[in-house]
């Protein structure tokens, strides 16, 4: 495991061996130079010269600092002359020889930056471990003013993480020593995730140090999930199922309205889905920092963020990249920072025939969510006899079949984003007017997802982060199957009040995208829009 060898500033038994090989040979090759030196001087320059002598004229002549000394002597003999540039040569390979092999790897471990191994930091977040998905997790933290502490076993991978910026500490993710260091007693949360069998042993290890911590670990499996409650895990993130229903919500709980108006029927009103790209200005920034409203040229009505529907989003709303504005009326497509998405041009009841391809956690549960709501769904895997259609997906046949069967949509739920990614790319070629929604595991391949033709992708990673904020924060709103309702709101006291001096959204729930007045719709409802009392207001509210 783990220890302060990893540090040590002294050379590796690899440089170790290849000093000691050049000491040796640098001693033989003096002491074969002194000898010749010496016996030169003798026999032909008639020199009665001592060993010490010698020695002290190799030594000059190897490291080219000699004085010179014996410079009468050589001018009495070419041979002389040409043995002592024959050793200033040497000296100068020696040199050249001894700095990369030698010196070099022996002041790397002294000069390269020490990782830090202890914290100061009180009523904070420690995430075990770091592989890049935690950076979702991490901005909602610092958007929240929460202090967090990245622990990682990786000294480097340390160094760089705290010269990008990041808090973090290097150590034995089993030695108390190091939760001892991240100040765990004063943590308000600490998060165990993808250390996979070593998570039940640092589950026990913080045990041992605090019974009062609460620790939040992510299983594989359900049998993992047991194990980590036995071993004193508070809460269980088990992000597959959560994925699979908000993936299913995309097709089960679309925006609907029950109102039988002239408004809906003579197509007054449109809904349109929006990819925010990651080179997006609105990424990082609040819908109300970032002039959201101004740039797409249309009212957000709700966002899907990592994986959670949000109506009526607050103005404070954090847009990260890979969110879905869903916007009412048409926008801004000079804007480059977004994508439209096709999802929300049918309504949940145009659905019927849905083929899932993949029969694992996630498309398991999907189906039967689906099932259960009445949809046809069609289960294809190459490896499961019970499935609908036994092959992968991969192959033409397979494809070919799916694109014939007419499907209203079809789900990937693959294990494996590579497989996603292609067959995203023969499906979408072929199907234009069929929804491919797909699962996703690394985020950083979510946009190849969507470019590969995909209709709505949601990476595993992001659905894992955004529960474990929800438990970090104890957030009871984390409800991924909501639904959107347009409603019209008659009987009200709004005359002569704007949207945002009635502070509509926060009071009541919901937002404001038109007004019906004297017959005719008025649409781009800003906050400072003035209402009066026999207007009709059409709203979109969560349900």
């Amino acid at each position: 495991m783990f220890s302060e060898a990893l540090l040590d500033t002294m050379p590796t038994q690899k440089v170790k061996k290849r000093g000691a090989v050049l000491v040796f040979g640098i001693v033989s090759l003096v002491a074969v130079y002194t000898i010749i030196y010496q016996q030169l001087l003798i026999r032909i320059a008639g020199v009665d010269a001592s060993i010490i002598s010698s020695l002290q004229v190799v030594i000059e002549s190897l490291t080219t600092a000699g004085f010179g000394g014996d410079t009468q002597i050589w001018a009495t003999s070419d041979v002389i002359t040409g043995f002592v540039v024959i050793m200033n040569l040497t000296g100068v390979v020696v040199v050249f020889l001894a700095i990369p092999i030698v010196i070099v790897p022996l002041l790397q471990p002294i000069l390269k930056p020490r990782p830090s191994k202890s914290s100061n930091l009180e009523d904070h977040v420690i995430l075990c471990g770091f592989n890049g998905e935690e950076e979702v997790l991490i901005q909602e933290l610092e958007d929240e003013g929460i202090p967090y502490l990245i622990l990682s076993e990786d000294p480097e991978e340390t160094v760089r993480l705290e010269q990008q910026g990041y808090n973090c500490i290097f150590g034995d993710l089993n030695d108390k020593e190091t939760f001892q260091s991240a100040n765990v007693r004063d943590c308000s949360s600490i998060v165990i995730n993808g250390l996979n069998e070593r998570t039940v042993s640092s589950i026990v290890t913080v045990r041992e140090i605090s019974d009062d911590v609460h620790i939040i670990s992510v299983p594989d499996t359900e049998r993992d999930d047991n194990y980590h409650k036995y071993a004193g895990s508070d809460v269980t993130v088990n992000p597959r199922s959560a994925l699979a229903d908000s993936i299913s919500s995309k097709i089960s709980s679309s925006v609907s309205h029950n109102i039988e108006s002239e408004l809906f029927r003579e197509g007054n009103f449109e809904f349109k889905e929006l990819l925010v790209k990651d080179d997006s200005e609105l990424s990082g920034s609040t819908i109300e920092d970032s002039s959201a409203r101004d740039r797409i040229g249309a009212t957000i009505v709700g966002i899907w963020k990592n994986g959670v529907l949000i109506p009526s989003p607050p103005p404070d709303t954090v847009v990260s990249s890979g969110s879905i504005l869903l916007i009412s009326g048409d926008y801004n497509r000079d804007y480059d920072g977004v994508d439209e998405l096709s999802m929300i041009s049918k309504q949940s009841s145009e659905f019927s025939k849905v083929a899932i391809v993949g029969s694992g956690v996630v498309g398991s549960s999907i189906d039967d969510d689906l099932e259960s709501r009445g949809y046809e769904t069609v289960m294809v895997d190459e490896k499961v006899e019970s499935a609908d259609i036994v092959a992968d997906v991969t192959d033409e046949e397979a494809m070919d079949k799916l694109v014939q069967d007419d499907f209203d949509a079809i789900i990937l739920a693959l294990d494996d984003d590579r497989k996603t990614i292609y067959t995203t790319v023969g499906l979408s070629s072929q199907l234009s007017e069929t929804f491919i929604l797909a699962r996703c595991n690394d985020v950083q391949n979510v946009q190849k997802i969507y470019s590969a033709g995909a209709d709505y992708v949601l990476s595993l990673s992001r659905v894992t982060q955004r529960m474990i904020y929800s438990n970090i924060t104890e957030d009871t709103d984390m409800n991924i199957s909501r639904r959107y309702e347009i409603n019209v709101v008659e009987d009200h006291e709004f005359d002569g009040v704007t949207v945002v001096e009635e502070n509509i959204r926060q009071k009541y729930g919901y937002t404001v995208i038109a007004v019906e007045r004297d017959e005719e719709i008025l649409h781009g409802i800003e906050s400072d829009f003035e209402l009066h009392g026999e207007d009709r207001l059409v709203v979109v509210e969560d349900n």
